[in-house]
């Protein structure tokens, strides 16, 4: 099994890249925050950026590897010879997605004015398409779940810069792949 671990700042492309790779390569998907997410939506809390944070805090009550367990429960549950993870926020899970003998570290990367512009459109939480410039920043100043991001891309394989287009992304994506002999799946 081959597992490709996607760093980076929100907004910065890693959910693009990883839904390309599934449907490309056939790879499955997960990232740390669907935890989180089932958490919120069993517990009828609003999906919000902010919560998501919160949660982040059941890391200090039951250790900083508990988010880690589940996830490497749901990559063996799947059983697939390809895995794309996003959203590793913290080195415990970067330095997870290296214990797999074939493993991947892509940092993604784009200008901070293009994610922002990005988060007015994509509206992934609640609360995204009214957040301003400032606000966008110093969450990424302040907050435990943005600050550790940057020191990880020195610990990554690959840098990739999302500051063009799609294709541009995909090429780069396509390139890395291909270095590692993965197979196209699907063409797209």
């Amino acid at each position: 099994m081959i597992v490709i671990g996607l760093v980076g700042p929100k907004r910065s492309g890693k959910d693009t890249v990883a839904e390309y790779i599934v449907q490309k390569y056939g790879a499955k998907s997960h990232a740390h925050s669907e935890i989180y997410n089932e958490i919120l939506r069993l517990l009828k809390i609003s999906n919000t950026r902010m919560n998501i944070i919160k949660l982040v805090g059941l890391r200090d009550v039951f250790g900083s590897n508990v988010l880690i367990h589940a996830l490497n429960k749901k990559i063996q549950e799947d059983k697939a010879e390809l895995e794309v993870v996003t959203g590793i926020r913290f080195e415990n899970e970067l330095e997870n997605i290296k214990t797999y003998p074939q493993s991947i570290l892509i940092y993604i990367d784009a200008p901070v004015e293009q994610r922002y512009e990005r988060q007015l459109l994509e509206k992934q939480y609640q609360g995204d398409s009214t957040m301003s410039f400032e606000e966008f920043k110093e969450i990424e100043a302040k907050q435990p779940t943005e600050t550790h991001i940057a020191e990880l891309k020195k610990k990554c394989e690959y840098i990739l810069l999302n500051d063009k287009g799609r294709e541009e992304l995909f090429e780069q994506v396509d390139n890395i792949l291909e270095r590692h002999e993965i197979k196209l799946k699907n063409k797209i």
